[in-house]
């Protein structure tokens, strides 16, 4: 529920006017409200956080010792983004902004940019936001499988510059120096070593590609004007928080953050 930060970083921007993005390149969460911000309802960027990310009905522990998923994407991509809060699918096609919606190729081990312009957008939001474990299934788009974004690019500022981007507004849901370390228990290599061996390498190295992005980010040598959006400290939710006021209080903080890095002068 970290990308609740970044739900309130985009209400900052869209409350100072600055949403006309030439390009969007977004993983996981981030991806899923980006979409909202390419659509234009920025109305909806804290419905879709406070009204049904908390109750049970998308993320739920108890699930955890069954066969079912502890994150139900279901509930969110085909009740929440088609028929309760829809999503403006139309508007995303007809908009100027290039949008691109990262997930990871089960069987390459790498990430793939889905064009919001040409492939199946919901579809796309699903996949990238299909957290191993918490979803159990990697999600199926023409006859290829996709997971979480977030493995192999989480950060994806290489995919802006490479589009041309030369002004870049990034936003990160960790702390100024926060760096990934190499976890001292990883089973995820090991569910996934048999069906997807690529796959399960890229999980052995996930913590060196956001580390290399934030790296990038941080070492003035990118040919772009860099903007960070990040909070200051760790932030009072977990991956899977579902208490609404952290949640609330998150928002809160993204818009404070963002605030603050989006003065009068610029």
């Amino acid at each position: 529920m970290r990308g609740a930060h970044t739900c309130g970083a985009l209400m900052a921007l869209a409350e100072r006017g600055k949403t006309d993005f030439d390009v969007v390149v977004a993983a996981s969460a981030g991806a899923c409200t980006a979409a909202y911000l390419v659509s234009r309802q920025f109305d909806l960027f804290p419905v879709i956080w406070t009204k049904y990310l908390h109750d049970g009905r998308f993320v739920d522990l108890k699930r955890l010792p069954t066969r079912r998923s502890v994150m139900d994407l279901d509930f969110l991509i085909h009740r929440v983004f088609k028929e309760l809060d829809p999503l403006d699918v139309e508007a995303i096609r007809r908009s100027p902004t290039k949008f691109f919606i990262v997930s990871t190729h089960c069987e390459a081990g790498a990430p793939v940019y889905f064009d919001a312009h040409k492939d199946p957008i919901l579809n796309a939001l699903k996949a990238s936001a299909a957290m191993p474990i918490a979803y159990r299934h990697p999600v199926v788009i023409d006859g290829r499988t996709f997971i979480d974004g977030g493995v192999t690019d989480p950060v994806p500022v290489q995919k802006a510059i490479d589009e041309g981007c030369d002004d870049i507004t990034v936003l990160l849901t960790r702390p100024e120096g926060y760096r990934k370390k190499i976890p001292l228990v990883n089973i995820l290599p090991r569910l996934y070593a048999r069906k997807f061996p690529r796959l399960a390498e890229a999980f052995m190295r996930r913590y060196e590609a956001y580390n290399r992005s934030v790296d990038l980010i941080e070492s003035g040598k990118l040919p772009a004007r860099i903007t960070v959006i990040r909070p200051k400290t760790k932030l009072p939710v977990s991956r899977l928080s579902t208490n609404l006021e952290k949640i609330r209080a998150t928002i809160r903080l993204g818009e404070q953050d963002a605030r603050e890095i989006l003065s009068p002068s610029t």
